[in-house]
Formats: structure tokens, C-alpha cells, sequence
């Protein structure tokens, strides 16, 4: 009888997943839900896109919505099921995961600070931008209705963009890394000699 497997670490489980073994069963653990609740509400969905849309604008919704596409297109982000825009940014942020996470995996706690600082940044540079050339200082999305928005399209790309949606998803991976207690930094010649 062979010895059983050492189980894998949760770092190795990161780094030699393939890329589909890691995709697929998250997706598949909403997806089907998303479908279900399709299907329930579709008829009403259908009904009232057929009568103030048409029919060629209702299937291009059916097809966002079934294919969780919607967050991609700014202006419809929300259309039908409103919180579909943050599975699809989800799916997509699911994708980009298993080619990121080794990269995260191996690095230190200074990597994982310099990390952590430039995806603040890429992701904090669009949004403080569109307030500056907007003078948008003082907007409170929910407050305020939609079309009081200067450049609203900006403004939902910025919402729903997926791309912004992996950067806070990374943000939240490195944090976790960080927060680990076995990750220790390397002690410096410095502190050694102080120790002593």
C-alpha cells in the first residue's frame, strides 16, 4: 500500500492549478443560480423590452444578460437584473485570477507593499481624474439622479468596467497575503546587530 499524498499547502494549490480547473468551478457555483432567476423573471424582462425597445434591442439584452456580459457596456450595465453587472465583473476577475494569484504567491511582504501601493493607484488615477475634470467632488451616487451625472458614461465605466473590478479584486488578494503571520520579511543586517 503507497504512503497517501502529502496534502498541498494553499500556496501550492495557487501556483499548479491550471487555469481551467480554477475557473470553471467558481463560475459554475453562481452561474447556475443566475440562470434559474433568468429564467423566473424573463418572461416579465422580454415583455416589457419587447414593448418599449423592440425586438432587436431585447435580444441584445438577453444576450448580455445570459452571458453576464453587461458590465462591458456602461450605458447598460444594469439592464434587466441590475446586480448582473457585478457577476459578470466577477466572472471576468475569476479568469484573470489563476494567471495573477502565482505571481502574488510568491512574492514577500515588500513586493506585496509595492504591489498593493501601484494597484491603489491604477485604480484610484480614473476615478480622481473623472472628479477633477467634472469638479465631481461632492456627487453621491444614489442621491442624486443618474442624468445629473456630467459625462455619465465615464462615470459608469468607472462603476462597472471589469478591468477596475479585477485591480480591487488583486487589491484584496494582496491584502490578504499581507495580513498572513507567516509571512515574515527577511531580517536586516541592522536589526540583527541590534538584537544582540
Amino acid at each position: 500500500m503507497a504512503p497517501p499524498e502529502p496534502k498541498k499547502k494553499a500556496k501550492d494549490k495557487v501556483v499548479s492549478t491550471a487555469p481551467p480547473a480554477f475557473i470553471i468551478p467558481r463560475i459554475f457555483g453562481y452561474w447556475p443560480l443566475h440562470l434559474f432567476v433568468m429564467l423566473i423573471f424573463s418572461p416579465m424582462f422580454i415583455y416589457s423590452d419587447l414593448t418599449f425597445s423592440g425586438p432587436v434591442i431585447t435580444a441584445w439584452h438577453t444576450l448580455m444578460s445570459l452571458t453576464m456580459t453587461s458590465a462591458w457596456f456602461p450605458m447598460h450595465a444594469e439592464v434587466w437584473n441590475a446586480p448582473t453587472w457585478f457577476l459578470g465583473a466577477l466572472t471576468f476577475a475569476t479568469v484573470i485570477m489563476p494567471y495573477a494569484l502565482p505571481y502574488i504567491a510568491k512574492q514577500d511582504k515588500k513586493a506585496l507593499r509595492r504591489c498593493a501601493v501601484w494597484l491603489t493607484l491604477f485604480s484610484l488615477l480614473p476615478k480622481i481624474g473623472y472628479c477633477y475634470d467634472n469638479n465631481a467632488w461632492g456627487f453621491l451616487e444614489g442621491a442624486m439622479p443618474p442624468r445629473a451625472f456630467p459625462n455619465l458614461a465615464t462615470f459608469n465605466a468607472m462603476r462597472f468596467c471589469p478591468v477596475w473590478a479585477v485591480l480591487e479584486v488583486l487589491l484584496g488578494v494582496v491584502g490578504c497575503r499581507l495580513a498572513d503571520p507567516s509571512l515574515h520579511l527577511p531580517i536586516s543586517r541592522h536589526q540583527r546587530q541590534s538584537q544582540r
